[in-house]
């Protein structure tokens, strides 16, 4: 899961802070947020009832808790708040990527703010957002 919720977001799994020098430093550094909550407990819930067909018995409970706890959602959150990056791709926020707002910011000092694409039809166009079809 957490892998999966670090590359959607568009970073790289190996970006370790605390782990480091590995293809998944950064995907250790953030499951371990979650060991003493998830993990740890729920070892010991699984191990005291049986030893027999752990791998299975984990694997199957670790999904309806993260089913449950819609955890994806809490670790795109998690990540943003490790990182400090601004929510500003909320919808609510959008305004702050109206071309003639950011025209004039320095886009080489702040490489956080999203640049823009090149489209054929329109132009400069802003980036740092979805232009798939929606469903």
């Amino acid at each position: 899961m957490c892998h999966a919720a670090i590359v959607a977001m568009g970073y790289s799994p190996a970006l370790g802070f605390i782990h480091t020098g590995k293809q998944l430093s950064f995907v250790y550094d953030i499951a371990d947020l979650y060991k003493s909550d998830i993990t740890i407990p729920l070892a010991f819930d699984i191990v005291k009832e049986g030893d027999t067909d752990i791998s299975r018995r984990v694997r199957k409970e670790c999904r309806e808790i993260f089913r449950r706890k819609k955890f994806l959602k809490e670790l795109v959150k998690d990540i943003k708040n490790v990182l400090d990056i601004k929510d500003y791709l909320n919808p609510k926020l959008k305004s702050f990527l109206n071309y003639n707002e950011v025209k004039d910011r320095d886009y080489d000092r702040d490489e956080g703010l999203p640049g823009f694409l090149w489209d054929p039809k329109e132009g400069n166009i802003n980036g740092g957002q979805n232009f798939g079809d929606p469903r």
